[in-house]
């Protein structure tokens, strides 16, 4: 399989994995040996037991978003070669349980990092604009200063919705007491999912970064909201990517 830089020597199309019970991809994705053998592992050794402790059941087949793609990361021509180009890649969107329940990453992970701190700005933001009319009305001057706690958490998350994963550190300055105590007033009632089937998502995602030497979910950035992204990139440094 070649195309330019793209594609890879003896490509195969994964059907399934297992012994007597086998876990489905569907549909079949195309990659090279070696992921399908870090994914054989990954069944075994992180998906079905994730299964089993968190929602009581194995896992029998496996909705799968895209594999082998001659493309550049996120489809950005500045970008480098996507590890998709070299079938080194696989994006599953869901899972489907012995039992015959359907769990897709979009829909059971729930609210993110970045929707919490989003929903927290907007309260804080709410509030800080009731106390400004109060003491408008009162003749005090009204403080505007939001929390340097929100506002770093924002642009951070705001870098993660531009679609690419990155360290980023923001200086935190001088905290403005009012606006301090305004956050700890402001309440949301956005939380991270407590269901199982977000157990299962959130536990399977961080066993997997034992395995492959990229893991990308819904925290990672918006471009992988409703998927995990597995791959198996050589790096110079032995630790992977996980987020």
């Amino acid at each position: 399989m070649k195309r330019g830089q793209c594609g890879t020597p003896a490509p195969l199309a994964l059907r399934s994995v297992g012994g007597t019970e086998k876990v489905e991809f569907s549909p079949p994705p195309t990659m090279n040996c070696r992921l399908a053998a870090s994914l054989s592992e990954w069944v075994d050794k992180v998906l079905q037991p994730a299964a089993q402790e968190a929602l009581g059941t194995r896992i029998k087949r496996i909705i799968g978003a895209s594999s082998y793609s001659c493309r550049n990361i996120y489809n950005n021509p500045k970008l480098s070669l996507s590890e998709h180009a070299t079938g080194n890649a696989i994006d599953i969107a869901g899972f489907v349980t012995a039992d015959g329940r359907t769990i897709t990453v979009a829909k059971a992970w729930g609210p993110t990092e970045r929707d919490i701190v989003a929903a927290k700005r907007k309260a804080v933001e709410k509030l800080l604009a009731e106390k400004a009319r109060a003491k408008s009305k009162s003749g005090e001057p009204a403080a505007t200063t939001p929390t340097p706690s929100i506002e770093a958490a924002g642009k951070k998350a705001e870098a993660k919705q531009k679609g690419r994963v990155e360290k980023v550190d923001f200086k935190q300055g001088d905290r403005n007491k009012e606006a301090d105590k305004t956050a700890a007033e402001a309440s949301v009632d956005l939380k991270p999912a407590a269901t199982k089937e977000a157990a299962f998502l959130k536990r399977l995602h961080g066993g997997s970064c034992s395995v492959f030497a990229t893991v990308l979910g819904p925290e990672a950035n918006e471009a992988h909201r409703d998927h995990f992204h597995l791959d198996m990139k050589v790096r110079r440094s032995s630790s992977g990517v996980c987020h």
